[in-house]
């Protein structure tokens, strides 16, 4: 195992953009999402260390936690009032509210990758979106399994 980021307060999700070439991780403790580009060796740019998004202006409970991309490149993470959609420029395009003060994992799933699973701390939900999420490339599953 490679330390290679040490300065994340508190990391509570990750993901990479549709085409790998950015890294995206949360920090918790601090409400931000942070970018590097990626090397073609597969391992994170550090000196393209960026601020994506702050989360700290929103008063409403809940901070960043999961995190999925869509087709276009677009960010869902867990936040505050809910599921925040931000653009690849790391603008906050708006918030899918749930109910629930605090969003604790999500997925994309279904057939056609447009429905969005959360939880909670104690709910389930899911909601439809409309652009498809990046999905788990089947190629890499195990063949055995049903």
């Amino acid at each position: 195992m490679t330390l290679i980021i040490r300065d994340l307060a508190h990391s509570n999700g990750l993901c990479f953009s549709p085409d790998e070439k950015i890294l995206y991780v949360n920090d918790y403790a601090r409400a931000t999402i942070r970018a590097w580009n990626m090397k073609v060796d597969g391992t994170p740019d550090l000196a393209t260390d960026r601020l994506f998004c702050n989360m700290k202006n929103d008063t409403r409970p809940g901070m960043p936690d999961g995190m999925k991309c869509d087709l276009e490149g677009n960010v869902y993470c867990g936040g505050s009032g809910g599921l925040w959609i931000i653009d690849p420029g790391g603008r906050h395009l708006g918030t899918i509210a749930h109910g629930q003060s605090k969003t604790t994992n999500l997925a994309f799933g279904g057939a056609d990758w447009m429905t969005l699973f959360f939880t909670t701390h104690t709910r389930l939900g899911a909601v439809r979106t409309r652009v498809p999420g990046v999905p788990v490339p089947r190629g890499l599953l195990p063949r055995n399994l049903p």
